[in-house]
């Protein structure tokens, strides 16, 4: 151990600086004894080695005030490195979260937009199969009418053949009467055969349905007229405001043998008339009488009243106009008869059709009396009852008689 320089105020100084200095914080690296010099250099020679003392100490204390900075800048380094990777693990799961809510999203709007394109699909699947139900219904309604359509011309069709069956009883009952007019003869009476048209009743007779002999070979029921302008009138045609109304809207058949009954609306038929008229011991006239909705009367008569046979299309022949209604009958005359399925006019297309009758059609018409019953003034153009010499073509007549009698026997 060495002494201390004694007694020395500025070494006790300095001893007492390099003390303090040298604190329990700060380790030395080796003990510090200053020794005596000697005498002339004693002082600086310690002032020195205090001061290379004091520069250790500080470069001591230097590098562990350092390694204290750096070690807690190294901890606080770690620290936020810590936090920074907790924080990159917290994007991290929050990130993943969100692509996990993105994901559920996505698969969320597939399966919606996937069921909308199903839906749309099956919409447009029942909308297809509504169209096609639709259509189909149509179609069954198209044939149910068609069907409609066919029945009621069945029916018709059946309603013309019970016509024809009531007609052909009404013959049978007529040659029942004939036959009883044949035993009245063996008592004395009129021969039946002497009846051809109801000119040839006897005096007395009433006006009404008579058994007539026209020519045929079978009798005929007619109605005939012993009042009106002299009478032994043989009604043809009647047209009247009666109901039920009779359709003269028929076909060939139908105006060759005759439709409807005596006492109401009728056609007699044109077989008939051509074997009444086309006997050459008598020559016919031919009355027709018309009465419009204003109680309004008419007539025109025509000499000469003749039909032709069935191979000329029944013929019409009419001739020398007298009356007051205006001549509408002398430019029918010479031309055949014609039906809605028999066209015989001169016309392009049917002139039956296109007005609703059956007629001595030329191009096409002055009168029409088989035309449609439509009671007075109509819109529609020449398809009424109509004499338009009288009413014109917008106006259908209320009744029609048409009566043939003989001008002349042989």
């Amino acid at each position: 151990m060495k002494t201390f320089v004694g007694g020395s105020p500025v070494s006790a100084v300095l001893l007492l600086f390099v003390c303090r200095t040298a604190s329990a914080d700060t380790v030395l690296d080796e003990p510090v004894a200053y020794e005596s010099t000697s005498e002339g250099g004693g002082l600086d020679g310690t002032v020195n080695g205090i001061l290379d003392h004091m520069r250790g100490v500080l470069d001591g204390t230097v590098r562990a005030v350092s390694r204290e900075v750096v070690t807690g800048m190294s901890q606080r380094l770690s620290d936020a490195q810590s936090q920074c990777l907790t924080q990159t693990e917290q994007i991290a799961q929050l990130a993943s979260q969100l692509s996990s809510l993105q994901s559920r999203l996505d698969t969320g709007l597939d399966a919606q937009t996937s069921a909308l394109a199903a839906h749309n699909e099956t919409v447009t699947e029942q909308m297809v199969e509504l169209r096609s139900t639709l259509a189909s219904q149509g179609t069954q309604l198209s044939e149910q009418s068609t069907q409609l359509s066919e029945q009621s011309a069945e029916l018709a069709r059946l309603g013309s053949g019970l016509t024809e069956g009531l007609a052909d009883v009404a013959e049978g009952l007529a040659a029942h009467t004939a036959q009883l007019s044949a035993l009245q003869n063996q008592l004395g009476r009129v021969p039946a055969t002497t009846l051809r048209d109801c000119s040839d009743l006897p005096a007395g007779a009433s006006s009404g349905v008579h058994i007539l002999y026209p020519g045929l070979d079978r009798p005929v029921a007619a109605l005939c007229d012993l009042d009106g302008d002299g009478g032994g009138w043989t009604v043809i045609q009647k047209r009247d405001d009666i109901q039920p109304r009779q359709n003269f809207y028929l076909d060939w058949h139908h105006y060759k043998w005759g439709f409807g009954e005596l006492d109401g609306e009728f056609w007699w038929g044109l077989e008939r008339l051509w074997g009444l008229t086309s006997q050459l011991d008598r020559r016919y006239e031919i009355r027709i009488d018309m009465e419009d909705f204003d109680g309004e009367k008419r007539h025109a008569i025509y000499q000469g009243f003749r039909i032709a046979p069935e191979a000329d299309n029944y013929r019409l022949t009419a001739v020398n106009y007298t009356g007051d209604a205006g001549d509408n009958f002398t430019g029918h005359s010479g031309h055949p008869f014609s039906t809605k399925d028999r066209d015989n006019d001169t016309y392009g297309t049917s002139c039956a059709q296109k007005f609703h009758g059956a007629w001595w059609y030329t191009k096409c018409h002055g009168s029409n009396l088989n035309g449609k019953y439509l009671a007075g003034k109509h819109t529609s153009y020449a398809d009424g009852v109509n004499w338009s010499a009288w009413r014109g073509y917008h106006y259908s007549l209320k009744t029609v008689t048409m009566k043939i009698r003989p001008t002349k026997k042989l």
